[in-house]
């Protein structure tokens, strides 16, 4: 009796009489497989993609892996190593860095800055093969005259391995705000 009264609904009725409506749905059924077909091709391709960049990688590193690095450059990269690290300060424990670096910190902006106050951001171990470091976050406030900018920028330039720059805010004009964070690095004496 169910499916009787399905076959004569007014839908069905218009199913089976109206040819266009025929044509409009196989229309809509052929434009959903080509875009599941498309969809698929897509990601089909991705997943190739990707696997040809790890195949290349895999590539390169398997060379790098055969390349055998000759003794002497490898002596010549230890040597200049062991120059970078003796350029390095010394440093009993992470407390005395610490206290070194605010001193630091201090006598290097003393000239150029006025009103200054530095604040120990934090410290931070870092190990290296058998070498252990102690980095040590420092941030200085004060005020900064505009002619001092060049004679503060040019003892910071990058010539010195244990120290860097991470920010550097400055507001000339009736400010005179200077606001920098550095980063100290320092051995552990006990090696």
């Amino acid at each position: 009796m169910n499916k009787q009264l399905q076959k004569n609904s007014p839908v069905m009725l218009e199913l089976q009489q109206n040819i266009r409506l025929h044509w409009l749905l196989l229309l809509i059924a052929v434009i959903l497989l080509l875009s599941l077909t498309k969809s698929l091709s897509d990601s089909s391709d991705e997943f190739a993609a990707e696997v040809q960049n790890k195949l290349q990688m895999l590539g390169r590193l398997q060379r790098a892996a055969d390349d055998e690095v000759p003794d002497s450059v490898m002596q010549s990269v230890r040597e200049s190593v062991e120059t970078i690290k003796q350029t390095i300060p010394v440093a009993q424990s992470v407390s005395v860095a610490e206290a070194e670096a605010l001193s630091a910190v201090s006598k290097l902006t003393t000239e150029f800055i006025s009103d200054g106050r530095a604040s120990l951001v934090g410290s931070s171990e870092l190990n290296f093969g058998t070498s252990r470091f102690w980095q040590v976050r420092v941030e200085y406030q004060g005020k900064m005259s505009q002619r001092n900018l060049s004679g503060l920028l040019a003892i910071m330039d990058g010539s010195k391995p244990a120290l860097r720059i991470i920010s550097l805010r400055y507001r000339p004009g009736r400010s005179d705000s200077i606001t920098v964070v550095l980063d100290f690095l320092y051995r552990n004496a006990k090696e």
